[in-house]
């Protein structure tokens, strides 16, 4: 993994990433063997703003992940669920999966008591031909998050 953050200003910052990806199967294969582990990389940047002494945070980042080996179900013939001899589900590994997609969240402190956070993302996984993969994964989430503090209390013993 190499990452690189540069404060550009007092408000402003820029970062790179750069990730090898190695991560062991946990499914299998028509034969009940457990597919090879993925491989791949991951590349990513993005900007970070922080203002109010860090009590509003803005971020936005843009990926790119290459993968080859990623496990993907094998529905059984007319989309029945499909088990290989041991009762296991069937997955194949596919090659060549490219996710490109960006991410934007925002979170802040609207007063000594209150917090509020939310993001928006987008991700687009398609294989080697272009066409869509990894479909049982949302491509656009909203997540919206608000903490509350009604008391703050000290008790000593």
């Amino acid at each position: 993994m190499c990452s690189q953050v540069v404060d550009l200003t007092k408000h402003l910052s820029v970062y790179a990433s750069y990730t090898d990806i190695f991560k062991p199967a946990t499914v299998r294969d028509a034969n009940s063997n457990l597919l090879d582990p993925a491989v791949g990389s991951n590349l990513e940047g993005g900007v970070k703003l922080a203002f109010f002494e860090d009590r509003l945070n803005i971020s936005g980042a843009y990926y790119e992940t290459k993968k080859d080996n990623v496990p993907e179900y094998v529905p059984g013939p007319g989309g029945t669920v499909n088990y290989g001899p041991t009762g296991d589900y069937v997955y194949e590994g596919v090659d060549g999966t490219k996710t490109t997609g960006f991410e934007l969240d925002v979170s802040g402190q609207l007063t000594a008591n209150w917090e509020i956070s939310g993001g928006y993302s987008h991700t687009r996984p398609v294989d080697a031909n272009g066409e869509k993969r990894l479909t049982q994964i949302p491509t656009v989430t909203f997540k919206l998050f608000s903490a509350y503090t009604f008391l703050t209390a000290r008790v000593d013993f």
